[in-house]
């Protein structure tokens, strides 16, 4: 191990956490929770109010799905590897509630992009997508296929939250259009339901096994 290197990154993640609390601290970043006991699946979301349409599509999965979830309202964009596990004590609890996790973001890109360390899940969400027409040309494609073009939105950092839980999970990078239109939303909303109960079957095969 280099010993530097470790040391480097330690600091630099040191340094982030206590960013991340004292803008907490001064109201400039918010957030809300919601933990469900009988649910190892959480929904995430790193930039509700800046990212427009994240935080009312993470709060309406998570109740729609009973499932727990996670959301922070910030006025600013930062790398989702920048939010420390312990940033505060409600993300930790709710990452340690939860054994895989459906992260929520949204993108400039006009199509929507699957990223995540759960390749099973990844193809399965994927095929889920592309079943549905949109109202406007949208493609869905694996983030990890295309990380020539997008391999930031590839969710593959370990020190992004997806990564964080046992079985990790999937980040699902959404347009615009599919945010903000409600017609869209209500699609995205319905094949979710249809997609939830299988993730919920993989993710409990995995620690079965």
């Amino acid at each position: 191990m280099n010993l530097n290197k470790f040391l480097s990154d330690l600091t630099r993640r040191v340094l982030l956490k206590h960013m991340i609390q004292e803008l907490v601290q001064k109201n400039i970043i918010q957030y809300q929770y919601k933990i469900h006991p009988e649910s190892f699946i959480g929904i995430l979301g790193l930039h509700g109010k800046f990212e427009r349409g994240i935080s009312e599509i993470v709060t309406h999965l998570a109740q729609q799905l009973q499932c727990n979830y996670f959301l922070f309202q910030t006025p600013i964009h930062f790398p989702s590897s920048w939010i420390h596990p312990e940033a505060v004590p409600e993300l930790k609890q709710f990452l340690d509630s939860v054994q895989f996790i459906i992260s929520i973001h949204g993108t400039s890109r006009t199509d929507l992009f699957v990223g995540g360390q759960h390749q099973t899940t990844i193809t399965m969400s994927i095929n889920a997508l592309r079943s549905v027409k949109w109202n406007k040309k949208i493609e869905v494609f694996s983030a990890i296929r295309n990380q020539d073009i997008v391999g930031h939105l590839a969710g593959l950092n370990e020190e992004n939250l997806v990564n964080y839980p046992l079985r990790k999970g999937i980040q699902l990078e959404l347009p615009m259009f599919m945010r903000i239109n409600r017609g869209e939303q209500i699609k995205l909303y319905c094949i979710m339901n249809k997609l939830y109960p299988e993730l919920v079957k993989i993710i409990k095969g995995d620690s079965d096994g």
